[in-house]
C-alpha cells in the first residue's frame, strides 16, 4: 500500500520508512537541510542494509509516496528513505568480473564489451 505498489514492502519481515523533522533542519541549514536530512537517512538505510546482509538476509530500498507514508503513521516528519528487510525467496548467483564475461556480437560483428559505460552489464 505504502510502497507504490511493490509487493516486497509488504512481503518483507521489516520495512523501515527513514523520517525527518524538517522544520527545525531547514531552520538551522537554510536550503540545504533537504539534502542533509537525505544524507542522513542515506547513511542510516545503507548500514541497515549492511547489517541485514552480514546476518545472511536481504534489504533493499523502495519507492513510496511521501504524503500517504506521512498521513499512515499520523506524523507531520517527512520520509526520506524506506528499506524492505527480509530473507529474499531466492539465492543471487555469484557474478563475475567484467574481464570474464564473453565476447558479444553487435550487428553481426563480434566485438568486447565497453566496461567504462556499463561496468555491471546483465547477464545473459
Amino acid at each position: 500500500m505504502l510502497c507504490l505498489g511493490q509487493d516486497l514492502g509488504g512481503d518483507a519481515a521489516a520495512t523501515v520508512f527513514h523520517c525527518a523533522q524538517l522544520e527545525p533542519i531547514l531552520e538551522a541549514l537554510g536550503a540545504r537541510g533537504y539534502r542533509a536530512a537525505q544524507l542522513e537517512g542515506g547513511v542510516a538505510a545503507e548500514r541497515l542494509q549492511l547489517a541485514a546482509f552480514a546476518l545472511g538476509a536481504g534489504a533493499t530500498g523502495l519507492t513510496f509516496l511521501d504524503d500517504d507514508v506521512s498521513a499512515f503513521f499520523g506524523t507531520r516528519a517527512a520520509p526520506m528513505l524506506t528499506v524492505a528487510v527480509g530473507v529474499p525467496a531466492y539465492r543471487a548467483r555469484p557474478g563475475r568480473r567484467p574481464t570474464q564475461l564473453p565476447p558479444i556480437g553487435v550487428a553481426g560483428t563480434l566485438t568486447t564489451r565497453n566496461t567504462s559505460l556499463h561496468p555491471y552489464p546483465p547477464l545473459l
